[in-house]
């Protein structure tokens, strides 16, 4: 059984994961839109900095490249056929952690007065605080994220995130024009989800 599971990492790993540096742009896109929904940013765009929240669907495979995108879950050596029993047992690279069915990732905003823990000198600008919850287990923490706290200030994540949003799909993935089945505006430009949706007053905001 613990070969089978093995097998499946490796599978993952290499296929949609960190064995291919391409893989963790794959999930830029998803993480941008993450990004451009925390308070902050809705506030610089003028819109209503906080909701009840956003939920996006998708496929086990989207958590897969976002975890990669975020660096988490990074064993130290390549998951490979020759691991001696020590890393294969230790890793943290398991995707029945990462994607099992129905799996899930949380990114939980709270604004309270700044512990104390967090030192004057932070980064942060604001007393927005994030933590990243997969699968309704706490994340590895990311670069610069304090270590003794599930929380880390907003300003410190996204000088962590830095640089992995802004991708350009044509230099990726060597994407060339537009589907012609995609919706586009009278701009020319290609539809997305809908910003009129994006100030719905409900309990729970679904934008699928």
């Amino acid at each position: 059984m613990e070969l089978l599971e093995y097998y499946q990492d490796m599978k993952h790993w290499w296929g949609l994961s960190y064995g291919d540096e391409r893989n963790g742009e794959v999930g830029c896109k998803t993480f941008e839109d993450v990004v451009r929904n925390l308070p902050a940013e809705r506030e610089a765009r003028g819109k209503r900095a906080w909701k009840k929240g956003v939920f996006r669907f998708g496929h086990s495979e989207t958590n897969v490249f976002l975890v990669t995108l975020l660096g988490l879950y990074k064993d130290p050596l390549p998951l490979s056929t020759n691991h001696t029993a020590h890393n294969l047992q230790n890793r943290t690279f398991r995707t029945s952690n990462i994607s099992p069915f129905a799996s899930n990732i949380v990114f939980e905003v709270a604004r309270c007065q700044p512990p104390s823990l967090f030192s004057p000198s932070s980064s942060s600008s604001s007393n927005d605080l994030i933590r990243i919850i997969v699968n309704e287990q706490d994340a590895p923490r990311m670069k610069g994220c304090p270590e003794d706290s599930e929380w880390c200030p907003v300003g410190v994540f996204l000088e962590g995130v830095k640089g992995k949003v802004g991708c350009d799909w044509e230099e990726v993935c060597g994407v060339e024009g537009k589907d012609e089945d995609m919706d586009e505006d009278e701009d020319g430009e290609v539809d997305e989800w809908d910003e009129e949706d994006e100030d719905d007053d409900g309990p729970l905001v679904l934008q699928v």
